[in-house]
């Protein structure tokens, strides 16, 4: 019964929103040494030889650019995250298509190095570019694979087990939490 009524309300929801409110921009940020800015990319096609971008605002907690809005270059590209599954391995899958020399470079350099190359994975509503609505950090690319075609990428957690999860309640926000208040 819950679920019938769950698949109504998505339903509805579907039906309501108007036909750009729904679109989801997928966004990968590369940051490592040797970049001196990170490489930004947003999925969405390429229509034209026009190079197309998309100004985006990151999330305050951002390593680079923390709460400003920041340009993303539209690449056509794949991403399948990790599975929300008790026994997956917690791995990104990367797949780029004409990606250009300098990323492909940067990539294969950053994997040459001790150093890994980071990447952030954030979901943005194409309406409501000042926040971002779901945010994948602390994920180091192990294992890059380049063609003629682009590069494929394959991207692991760092440091899984001392990762925190969920929300961190602090008695800044929530004064609830100290005693005597």
């Amino acid at each position: 019964m819950a679920d019938n009524l769950m698949d109504l309300a998505i339903a509805e929801a579907y039906a309501s929103c108007q036909v750009d409110d729904g679109v989801i921009l997928y966004t990968l940020e590369f940051l490592h040494s040797t970049l001196e800015q990170p490489g930004r990319i947003v999925r969405w096609p390429v229509t034209s030889n026009e190079l197309e971008k998309f100004s985006l605002c990151l999330e305050p907690e951002a390593p680079i650019n923390p709460g400003e809005y920041v340009d993303f270059v539209a690449v056509p590209f794949e991403v399948t995250v990790p599975a929300q599954e008790e026994n997956a391995p917690g791995e990104f899958r990367i797949k780029i298509e004409n990606v250009g020399h300098v990323l492909t470079d940067t990539l294969i350099a950053a994997v040459r190095q001790r150093e890994p190359a980071r990447i952030i994975f954030r979901e943005y509503l194409k309406m409501m570019p000042e926040q971002p609505q779901l945010v994948y950090t602390d994920f180091s690319i192990a294992k890059v694979t380049v063609n003629n075609n682009g590069i494929e990428a394959t991207a692991s957690m760092i440091d899984w087990l001392l990762r925190p999860y969920g929300k961190i309640y602090t008695p800044t926000e929530f004064p609830g939490l100290v005693r005597g208040r």
